[in-house]
């Protein structure tokens, strides 16, 4: 089952069915430039959209930093004897 010296000579006992695939991970960099370049050029793709921060992620992030402080001034307070 070889092809052009690719591959199995014979799938027995290999536990595959002897398909040769073509490896499309090992391109050359001229063959992904002209891959690129059938798309077409940059200068006729849609601008890229910049998406407004969600006000509740902003807000959650507010909050745990809060929190943090707090819990890092009670750890100091309880390192210098004191209670809540």
């Amino acid at each position: 089952m070889a092809y052009n010296g690719i591959g199995l000579t014979t799938p027995r006992g290999s536990g595959t069915s002897g398909y040769v695939q073509r490896n499309l991970g090992s391109l050359r960099p001229y063959a992904l430039q002209r891959r690129q370049h059938q798309r077409g050029p940059e200068d006729y793709r849609a601008p890229a959209i910049t998406k407004k921060p969600n006000k509740a992620i902003l807000e959650h992030n507010r909050k745990r930093k809060i929190e943090l402080k707090l819990v890092l001034l009670a750890e100091e307070l309880k390192s210098r004897g004191l209670e809540e």
